[in-house]
Formats: C-alpha cells, sequence, structure tokens
C-alpha cells in the first residue's frame, strides 16, 4: 500500500552534528498513511538532487535507511552524511553540485535523453530540484514525493564572508562608480607570476641596480626596444628608427665592462 508525501519540510545546508563527510543538507518530514496515522516501520528513502533544466541531469542520489517505530512517522534525513550510501555514481561533491563555477557532467544515462550535462551557467539563478522517494516495505518500488525547488536562505543571496573572509578583504573590479566588472579569472600561472612582481622576484622586468648584458652587434631581427652596443656606442631601436646614445654630454658610453645606463 502506497502511502502519502511528507508534511512540515525544513532544509538547509549545514554541517550537522550527525558525522559529514562535508557540507551537508538536513530535511525533517514526517510520514503518514492515507488513514492519517503515522508510519511506524522502518523506511527506505532515496533522495536526488536534479538540475532545474530540460536536461534534468541527477546530479546527486543518496539512499538511508530510518527506524519511524518510535518517532511517530517524523524523520530527518542528513543529506551526505556516513548515515547514507551515495548511489549515483558520480564523482562531483556535494558541494560541486550547489556551484555554478563549471559544467557538470554525471554518469552515462542520468540526464533526460538527448542530454549529457548541465551547465549552470546558462541558469545561473535557477535552483536545484530535490526529490524524495521512499519504501516501508509494504509495496513495490518507490513513491516519490513532489519536486521541491532547494532556493537560496534569503541572507545567503548577499553573503557578508566568502570561506570567512570579509568583502573588504577580497580583491574586487569596480569602476569608479562602483559597478561591477567582468573580467577573467586569474590562471595559476598568473598567480604565480603576480605573486613574482609583489615579492620583487620576477624576471619580466629589470630592477633598479640590475646589471644587463648588451649585445656587441645590432640584433638579425630588430624590435622596438632592443639595446646593444655597436663598438663603443650604445644604440636603441624605437620600433621605426635606430637611434644613437652618447651625441650629448649626459650619455654614456663604454666599450667593454659594466657601467649604469
Amino acid at each position: 500500500m502506497k502511502l502519502l508525501t511528507f508534511s512540515a519540510v525544513i532544509f538547509f545546508l549545514s554541517q550537522s552534528a550527525t558525522a559529514q563527510t562535508g557540507p551537508g543538507m538536513t530535511y525533517h518530514g514526517r510520514l503518514l498513511k492515507p488513514s492519517g496515522e503515522p508510519v511506524s516501520s522502518s523506511v527506505t528513502f532515496k533522495v536526488q538532487i536534479i538540475s532545474p533544466g530540460p536536461e534534468q541531469c541527477v546530479l546527486w542520489e543518496e539512499t538511508q535507511n530510518q527506524d519511524l517505530s518510535r518517532s511517530a512517522g517524523v524523520f530527518v534525513l542528513h543529506l551526505n552524511s556516513l548515515t547514507s550510501t551515495r548511489t549515483d555514481g558520480g564523482s562531483a561533491s556535494f558541494q560541486e553540485i550547489f556551484s555554478n563555477r563549471k559544467i557538470l557532467t554525471p554518469p552515462a544515462g542520468k540526464c533526460a535523453s538527448g542530454y549529457s550535462s548541465f551547465d549552470p551557467l546558462l541558469q545561473p539563478s535557477a535552483p536545484r530540484i530535490m526529490r524524495i522517494a521512499f519504501n516501508d516495505g509494504s509495496f513495490s518500488g518507490w513513491e516519490e514525493s513532489d519536486d521541491q525547488a532547494i532556493n537560496f536562505v534569503p541572507k545567503a543571496i548577499d553573503a557578508l564572508q566568502v570561506s570567512g573572509f570579509p568583502a573588504s578583504s577580497l580583491l574586487r573590479v569596480a569602476d569608479s562608480g562602483g559597478a561591477l566588472g567582468n573580467v577573467s579569472p586569474l590562471s595559476n600561472a598568473q598567480y604565480v607570476e603576480l605573486a613574482a612582481l609583489i615579492g620583487g622576484t620576477s624576471t619580466q622586468y629589470t630592477k633598479p641596480g640590475d646589471q644587463v648584458s648588451l649585445a656587441h652587434s645590432a640584433p638579425s631581427s630588430l624590435s622596438a626596444g632592443n639595446v646593444w652596443l655597436e663598438g663603443s656606442v650604445l644604440k636603441f631601436y624605437d620600433g621605426a628608427v635606430t637611434q644613437t646614445l652618447g651625441t650629448t654630454a649626459t650619455s654614456t658610453q663604454w666599450a667593454s665592462g659594466t657601467g649604469d645606463i
């Protein structure tokens, strides 16, 4: 015999008191029979997190068993906990399935026909969908609840911190009027170079006091900025014309060794 679906539902992302493997979600509800009596047996629950678009990709699926014999039908599901078993075969973490940073590609067969992945950037404000099914052992298959949108917690829409860092501690891009900029993220190599520039260890530019080795003939192919010694005369190519330095009293010339320019 199939049962009525849930009532009194509350859910939120949290670090539950129940042992977790990372960020999780807690779902409260109650199971009632068609007569209105609470379910009082062992129940198996299946929880799915599904993408919101037509692709309907199953981003997360897990099962867990609960004994409702002493709870008057009340149950508490701690998703991504040590008491649950993940069954979708995916590799994305619980935290990643809620991220809008990258395309999510579930295992084959986990999306609607004609689709193989979910691109959250195409619908960044659309909520993920939660679908819960259960079986108390009195029927075959699963009894499913209505799909439920996992919406933002109101205050999380404008978060005060990112991993503990306030907005004032983060590097941001905005114009003089305060409008936020939209720039590409730094690559790992660009970050390393930025840190080197700040630390004064970059090899991309010459620092005051550095010694520079100059060629003793013009490069075979000139480009703007080339500097070389030709005999005892220092020459410079500005991108159009080769300039000869040393024609004024303030220029420095030498035939060999090191010196300041």
